[in-house]
């Protein structure tokens, strides 16, 4: 009986403790954020955004399309926004169709396409 409960602790603490530290370094960037080191944000989101954390996916894409920590780069930036967005989250979502909006009255017919998908999903 003390086996079980010994694999079944050990299953529990394998699955619990990088949740706990995901949420952690999650933290740890925001505060970064906040701080204004770019680069330490990005250092901290990477690996997460890697693990599809979709919050981490967000800010990445952010990142690169502010510029901040990174080179600018409104590929990758959308990129990460779109995996993020992908995934149901809504602040992803807004941001790809803002930006999808914006490219769409320059006259991008690529970008036209992308933002009626989005309306006709219902990501507005």
């Amino acid at each position: 009986m003390k086996l079980y409960r010994f694999f079944y602790l050990s299953l529990l603490l394998c699955f619990v403790f990088p949740i706990i530290s995901y949420a952690d370094q999650l933290e740890d960037a925001k505060a970064a954020i906040k701080n204004e080191d770019f680069e330490k944000v990005y250092e901290l989101l990477l690996p997460l955004g890697e693990e599809n954390n979709a919050e981490a996916q967000f800010l990445l894409g952010t990142l690169y399309i502010n510029g901040q920590g990174v080179e600018k780069d409104d590929t990758k930036g959308l990129s990460w926004i779109m995996k993020s967005a992908r995934q149901g989250y809504d602040k992803a979502r807004l941001r790809a169709l803002s930006i999808y909006f914006e490219l769409a009255n320059q006259g991008n017919t690529s970008a036209m396409y992308n933002f009626g998908y989005m309306c006709l999903h219902g990501w507005g």
